[in-house]
């Protein structure tokens, strides 16, 4: 396994990052706003541009363990945030 961290700041409550990822499954995706109240929503797009994730109105710390194919660079966005804020990111891949 191996992570992919890193920090996006939302502007007009949008912010994107390219996952460089080999085949593999993508395990856990944690996203963490600056602030714990700040509500906002999760998608991740592969490189076919097909939503595989989608999900709506986290609050706070999303923290999920998924089981989501890997195969090549996804992009993970953070949508409608109600704050223009900096978010880091954990994602771990499984080989």
């Amino acid at each position: 396994m191996y992570p992919k961290t890193g920090t996006m700041t939302a502007s007009a409550g949008t912010a994107s990052v390219t996952i460089p990822v080999t085949d593999g499954i993508c395990r856990l995706l944690r996203i963490a706003p600056a602030t714990a109240t700040t509500t906002f929503d999760v998608r991740i797009t592969d490189r076919f541009s097909l939503n595989i994730l989608d999900d709506e109105n986290a609050t706070g710390l999303y923290n999920q363990f998924v089981d989501l194919p890997c195969y090549g660079n996804f992009t993970l966005t953070v949508r409608n945030a109600s704050v223009n804020e900096a978010f880091t990111y954990l994602v771990v891949i499984q080989e």
